[in-house]
């Protein structure tokens, strides 16, 4: 009985604790629970070898006050001893996910090999089933998008039900776990456009092939021909409010004149008219101001095949952005075909989360950094005050200079501390930068600056461009370009990630070079995500009614 009472006081102190500490989540109740179980064995074994046993004839004088501080001294006993593994666990890098993820390289394997194979569905399958179990944050998160990603990819060739079940499954998969769901939710909107307009078109077509039927008959069928055109005439109006308008109003036009010729009352057909001529001045693309002009900010890698996503900028003659701008004031064409265009407002500067990385190897002494100095302080300073900040410098090694804050002067005076020396490790520098940017919301870039290719071990180019576009990160260059430096890998990273590399010639161009990148990083445009993009054709957007403006996108491929 005194054993049972030390055994409740102990476990109530540890439970407690364990409250009191937060040990309750799921996660770590997963990465503690072998633990926690061999010190609780400890301590029962410990309790029950020092509990109060008889002396001969008499029991030894016990006092029960003496067995529950002893319990919660074994409580407390045990708590330290959590504390102190998981102290150690949380601050070895690698260890949680050994404990926790355990298995993950084999998943991981598993999910890349059928997504190489275009197996989209049986990856998603294993990736949402792998989700339901408890992992690391860090891997959850990875897991999250690439369910996102895979499950868009597989209802692009389902039929329609199959596909909307997937994409929804998508988009709430993208909400649980806090991750963008543009992508998901554009293809259920195509979807829906594709239903609608297949159902109108089937109406249109029967009544049609009704139409020619009667047109075969007497004379004496007149009249009813007739209103079989006035019904010919709403279906032509409604399919139009999603085609190319004018055209059907000339049609629908003509048709009332034919009824009314035959004395049949075309009041109802003339109130469609009406309403669709409303309808074509509403859907009419918005007049710009004179002078206007517009230029491509960034074109971002297809996210899955058919979809474009760009980035354009709209200014007035005075240079203020012209904003308001909604999807009917832009259209896009290949080859005069109309494609389906969605356009929103970007605007960089509150969701920007920016890794700027200087090399400073040995190649770089004297004028080089220097230069390098101010241009990145220049780039820091352009900054909106909303954006999340990080510095980095690579040599032989990564130095991180300044992290993640929106404190301009913390930045730049890191960067006036750079010193030249060692190799350029540029190749390891970005990955550690994406590793940092990949769980971060919003606009993720990295800024690098080098005159030299990567000269050490690292991850290869192939692997930095499959990371790098799979967390949707943007890698910028510039390049001070010498006589023993090879630009080719970095453009190619840049050109596949849909950054920007910029030459130089003299490290006095690298400032105005540095200026033109935070220029295009913080402009205020629009995010044009173009559906049934063909690749390989050029596109022409034209935005704007009366003096409008357009741009071509060269072919992607």
């Amino acid at each position: 009985m005194l054993f049972l009472l030390r055994l409740v006081s102990a476990f109530a102190v540890a439970s407690l604790a364990a409250t009191a500490q937060g040990w309750t989540t799921p996660y770590l109740l997963k990465l503690g629970s072998v633990a926690a179980g061999l010190l609780a064995a400890v301590a029962v074994t410990l309790m029950w070898t020092t509990r109060t046993r008889p002396s001969g004839k008499i029991r030894a004088s016990v006092n029960p006050l003496r067995e529950l501080l002893l319990g919660a001294f074994t409580g407390a006993a045990w708590t330290a001893g959590m504390l102190l593994y998981f102290t150690l666990v949380l601050g070895t890098p690698g260890v949680p996910g050994m404990i926790v993820d355990f298995g993950r390289k084999h998943t991981d394997l598993a999910i890349a090999q059928l997504e190489q194979d275009g197996n989209w569905l049986a990856a998603s399958k294993v990736i949402v089933d792998t989700l339901g179990s408890t992992h690391t944050p860090e891997w959850t998160l990875e897991l999250a998008e690439r369910a996102v990603i895979d499950l868009t990819r597989a209802a692009a060739s389902m039929r329609t039900e199959q596909a909307r079940d997937l994409l929804e499954q998508a988009v709430a998969i993208a909400s649980k776990y806090g991750i963008p769901g543009d992508l998901p939710r554009l293809a259920l909107a195509r979807l829906a456009e594709h239903a609608s307009t297949g159902s109108l078109q089937k109406q249109y077509d029967a009544t049609q092939a009704q139409l020619d039927a009667e047109v075969s008959k007497r004379l004496a069928l007149a009249q009813h021909t007739a209103k079989l055109r006035l019904t010919l005439a709403t279906a032509l109006s409604q399919i139009a409010r999603q085609g190319d308008l004018p055209p059907i109003r000339t049609i629908l036009a003509r048709e009332i004149g034919a009824a009314e010729q035959l004395s049949v009352s075309a009041v109802d057909a003339r109130t469609v008219l009406r309403g669709l001529d409303q309808a074509i001045e509403s859907m009419r693309p918005r007049n710009l101001p004179h002078g206007a002009t517009t230029r491509i900010i960034r074109i971002h890698p297809g996210p899955m095949p058919g979809i474009l996503l760009v980035d354009v900028e709209v200014k007035a003659a005075t240079g203020e952005t012209i904003e308001g701008l909604v999807d009917k004031d832009f259209s896009a064409r290949q080859s005069g075909v109309v494609l389906t265009l969605r356009a929103r407002p970007q605007n960089h500067s509150g969701s920007l989360f920016l890794t700027v990385l200087v090399d400073t190897s040995i190649s770089t002494e004297g004028e080089p950094i220097r230069a390098a100095r101010s241009a990145v302080a220049e780039l820091i300073r352009r900054l909106p005050t909303q954006a999340h900040l990080r510095v980095a410098a690579f040599s032989d090694q990564v130095r991180l200079l300044a992290d993640w804050t929106n404190q301009r002067s913390q930045a730049i005076e890191a960067c006036g501390r750079l010193q030249a020396e060692g190799g350029t490790a540029i190749f390891l520098a970005i990955e550690q930068a994406i590793a940092a940017l990949a769980s971060m919301p919003g606009e993720r870039i990295i800024a690098v600056f080098s005159d030299g290719a990567n000269s050490l071990p690292g991850p290869s180019k192939e692997a930095l461009i499959d990371a790098a576009k799979r967390h949707s990160i943007a890698v910028h260059f510039v390049a001070l370009k010498v006589s023993h430096y090879d630009t080719s890998a970095i453009q190619t990273i840049a050109a596949q990630t849909g950054g920007q590399t910029l030459v130089v010639n003299h490290a006095s161009e690298l400032t105005a070079s540095f200026q033109q990148m935070a220029d295009k990083l913080t402009a205020r445009g629009y995010r044009l995500a173009i559906l049934d993009y063909d690749e390989v054709h050029p596109t022409e957007v034209r935005i704007g009614n009366e003096n409008a403006v357009q741009v071509m996108i060269p072919p992607q491929r």
